[in-house]
């Protein structure tokens, strides 16, 4: 029982930790990083997935050791999946929050012009792609593109929002006209 505590505590602690490092900021001030950039908050994520991975090999041994009587103490494994579960989708969470904040700038500086690509369009695909390359390496292709769909999902939201706000409809032709390149560099570019 003592064993199964222990290594519960070190699970909960490389967690928290982890946390505290990668969301909380703490590797800024700990070991002197200018930032926590996608690069890390993958690794984090992916640290941690790799540990709920092994969590349910590592309560069945202790199942299969514990008496019957003890037996309730396996819901700790139970929790730390939980919580490990729970900071994994808040890595998620604040992947996109990066994301959107690059979106919604690029598209705050954006005006309706006859040049195409604008200094904006062109900042929203470079984002597209520094982050794609700082996430790729890390994660499986899989998760990889569900991340990307989950941007994209992201950009169709915020330019609808953007055009609406400006009073930018398909009634206008002439207007709405000088918005659809833009769109199509954008759509070329991703699906490079």
């Amino acid at each position: 029982m003592e064993l199964q505590l222990n290594v519960v505590e070190i699970m909960k602690n490389f967690n928290s930790r982890t946390c505290q490092l990668i969301l909380g900021a703490g590797a800024i001030q700990l070991v002197g990083l200018k930032t926590i950039s996608v690069r890390n908050l993958a690794l984090a994520s992916r640290s941690l997935q790799l540990v709920v991975r092994f969590v349910p090999a590592i309560r069945k041994e202790f199942a299969d050791l514990l008496p019957t009587d003890k037996q309730q103490m396996l819901r700790h494994f139970d929790h730390v999946s939980k919580d490990y579960t729970d900071h994994i989708q808040e890595i998620d969470n604040k992947l996109l929050l990066i994301m959107d904040n690059h979106l919604i700038g690029s598209l705050n500086e954006w005006r309706v012009e006859g040049k195409t690509p604008t200094v904006a369009f062109q900042n929203i695909i470079k984002q597209i792609g520094k982050f794609y390359q700082g996430y790729s390496a890390i994660m499986p292709a899989e998760v990889t593109t569900a991340m990307l769909h989950r941007i994209h999902a992201n950009f169709k939201l915020y330019f609808k929002q953007h055009l609406q706000a400006r009073g930018i409809t398909p009634h206008d032709a002439v207007t709405y006209g000088l918005v659809l390149p833009w769109l199509l560099v954008y759509l070329r570019a991703i699906i490079q």
